[in-house]
């Protein structure tokens, strides 16, 4: 009766019990905390789930159960908190310690925090993968929070380059584990924020064919691809590929948003002329206009920003980014773009109170990642 009554509490603690190697003994396991945004509602409200959490076949779940044989599906804009469970070859109360230093969000703390995770990194020599992986995860992920936290004034730029250098040799590290995908998309914003969109193209087509990835990520990472190949000029190749990916994409947002690309690209290799650009346009708002889902509508006038900038238009590229960052911003990413092509924007027209207001805006905004 005692042992079940045990049984029953450990759970709700974030314990469970495995099997020891002796015959007839049990061990407690620590269980990973994973904060997850109630998606059901609209309120704020979250739910904590004790279990692990891992990237399968069908996309990012937390198993729960005594088992750990239940799989709850979420989403990766859903997860608000990841606290790991047992961590073999290292101290986890260390590692702990130092998340409650996170939660501070000031450059001070993440500061130390990063130079903790690393210096146990540094003794886990021998841990499994999955022990050094979520450190060196947590490593580069306060070298990026560090740069966040800082202006132009503090160097940005070169600590946002360190960062990116560590995402970059994690991701060549490591090709599986959950932390893959938010590491990718990391990197990827500071790629942005540098406008250095060949980078940003090549790390795309890299997860796109990481065969550990579920297929709706891949088919995520293409469109980014796509993406990254209009916005960094390679409008041949962004054509191709979005035609061949529209081919084969089911109806709705994903075929919708190859499509947009797909036509602008088209037109932009072909030597857009202004006043060719009109039926483009036209072509491209036909599609917004079609459509209820703001991921489309957000593509759809950043891709008109594109093409305006390519013309020479930087005030008439402005509305549509405008667009973009105050009424289809239902994505942090495509909110980022449009913000960083906004500072293109008044670069063009000279104005020198609005770039400096929207430098200061991004990085502000940096805080929302």
């Amino acid at each position: 009766m005692l042992r079940q009554t045990i049984r029953g509490i450990l759970p709700a603690l974030g314990l469970t019990f495995v099997l020891a190697t002796a015959p007839g003994r049990q061990q407690v396991v620590a269980l990973d905390k994973i904060v997850v945004r109630n998606s059901a509602k609209k309120d704020g409200s979250t739910i904590t789930y004790n279990g692990r959490l891992r990237l399968s076949s069908v996309g990012l779940q937390v198993l729960t159960g005594e088992k750990l044989d239940k799989a709850t599906t979420i989403r990766f804009a859903d997860l608000v908190r990841f606290e790991p469970g047992d961590m073999p070859g290292v101290n986890r109360d260390d590692v702990l310690a130092q998340l409650k230093l996170e939660s501070n969000k000031t450059k001070k703390d993440y500061e130390t925090a990063r130079a903790v995770y690393a210096a146990i990194l540094k003794k886990a020599g021998g841990a499994p993968e999955a022990t050094k992986r979520q450190l060196e995860y947590r490593v580069a992920l306060m070298s990026t929070k560090i740069a966040d936290e800082s202006g132009d004034e503090e160097k940005w730029s070169e600590l946002a380059a360190a960062a990116a250098k560590e995402w970059t040799g994690f991701l060549t590290g490591y090709n599986a584990g959950w932390e893959i995908w938010p590491a990718a998309r990391t990197l990827a914003r500071l790629y942005i924020e540098e406008n250095r969109y060949d980078e940003v193209a090549k790390l795309w087509a890299r997860m796109a064919r990481n065969p550990e990835l579920p297929p709706d990520l891949k088919l995520e990472a293409s469109l980014e691809e796509v993406d990254a190949l209009f916005r960094g000029k390679m409008f041949s190749v962004a054509a191709s590929q979005a035609d061949a990916l529209g081919k084969s994409a089911a109806p709705g947002p994903a075929k919708d948003r190859l499509a947009i690309y797909e036509r602008a690209a088209r037109a932009a290799d072909g030597g857009l002329k202004a006043d060719g650009l009109a039926a483009v346009v036209e072509d491209i708002r036909k599609k917004i206009a079609a459509t209820k889902d703001p991921s489309v509508r957000a593509v759809g006038f950043s891709v008109i920003g594109e093409l305006d900038l390519l013309l020479n238009r930087p005030r008439d590229a402005m509305w549509e980014f405008l667009w973009v960052e105050t009424v289809y911003n239902s994505d942090r990413e495509e909110v980022l773009k449009a913000m960083c092509r906004l500072v293109e924007s008044f670069k063009g027209q000279m104005d020198e109170e609005r770039l400096k207001q929207y430098r200061e805006k991004i990085r502000r905004f940096r805080a929302s990642f």
